[in-house]
């Protein structure tokens, strides 16, 4: 047995993405890891690499978009849940993220 094969049972991650990134001065979601990808899907494939069955990933509506208009590839374990209310702050992005959670089970919290 892989360890990896145990691991995708048991994990799931959370990618904390609905901030306005006003010290930034654009959203973070356009930084560029390399000329391949962003820092959003190296994340997303680290954590997928890693073996979590589930990516929730939380946006604001501006993120949203972005990811619509730039075709930013997302793995099919995948969830994009939107934080309309980005001013609430982390904590209920947090919340919203664990109520999309289809299997409550250990999670990989990312800022």
């Amino acid at each position: 047995m892989n360890i990896n094969d145990n691991i995708a049972k048991d994990y799931s991650a959370i990618i904390l993405a609905a901030g306005k990134s006003e010290r930034l001065g654009f959203p973070k979601l356009y930084l560029k890891f390399n000329e391949q990808f962003s820092f959003i899907a190296n994340i997303m494939n680290e954590y997928k690499s890693f073996g979590c069955k589930q990516i929730i990933l939380v946006v604001n509506e501006i993120g949203n978009q972005y990811l619509k208009t730039n075709n930013v590839s997302l793995l099919g374990n995948v969830k994009i849940v939107i934080n309309k209310h980005p001013d609430w702050h982390r904590f209920y992005s947090l919340k919203i993220g664990v109520k999309s959670l289809q299997v409550l089970q250990h999670v990989f919290v990312h800022n």
